[in-house]
């Protein structure tokens, strides 16, 4: 067993004890490829969905600019070895 897997095993271990109460599962949900007719703005593309694990959190003060980070916006830290896609930006994600 390597690092990575041994980080993983006791990041997941702690999820499930230490961590349990704040750790809560996610769905992210992204528009797939397609082609988008411009006469009838139809799209062919099909929404994928994805779940896994993590815990929400906020942003520090410092780091919100309004711009990439708005008031209010959480960061997720996701298990990333649980997760069945990759989350991010513009993904919608439901916990």
């Amino acid at each position: 067993m390597g690092l990575r897997d041994e980080l993983q095993a006791d990041l997941a271990q702690a999820f499930n004890t230490d961590l349990a109460d704040a750790v809560l599962a996610f769905t992210g949900e992204y528009m797939g490829p397609g082609v988008v007719d411009p006469v009838t703005e139809e799209t062919t593309a099909q929404p994928i969905t994805y779940t896994g694990r993590g815990v929400l959190s906020r942003y520090e003060d410092g780091r919100i600019d309004n711009v990439n980070i708005l008031v209010g916006d959480l960061r997720l830290t996701a298990l990333a070895n649980e997760v069945t896609d990759t989350p991010d930006v513009g993904h919608k994600i439901t916990a």
